[in-house]
């Protein structure tokens, strides 16, 4: 029988609410998954994670440092009052 897709879980709590996370790490569907169900069955439902972070990781991009938003932004206003 050959091996399936590799898998890690772990949670991720947000607003005293926990959700469980599912980490493919090899074939087509490689990410990072949220399950929204779980049914009697013990079928899984499951969509892919929407956290920052996951976001980032499956477009391939990072936070944009602080020259780089300067670039983008140009000279903000400044408030010199106290």
């Amino acid at each position: 029988m050959p091996a399936g897709p590799r898998r890690s879980v772990e949670s991720a709590t947000m607003k005293e609410q926990t959700t469980p996370i599912l980490e493919v790490t090899t074939g087509d569907y490689s990410g990072r998954y949220e399950v929204r169900e779980r049914r009697p069955d013990g079928t899984l439902v499951i969509a892919p994670a929407t956290s920052i972070a996951a976001m980032r990781a499956r477009r391939g991009s990072r936070a944009a440092t602080p020259e780089e938003i300067s670039a983008f932004v140009g000279e903000l206003p400044v408030d010199d009052k106290p």
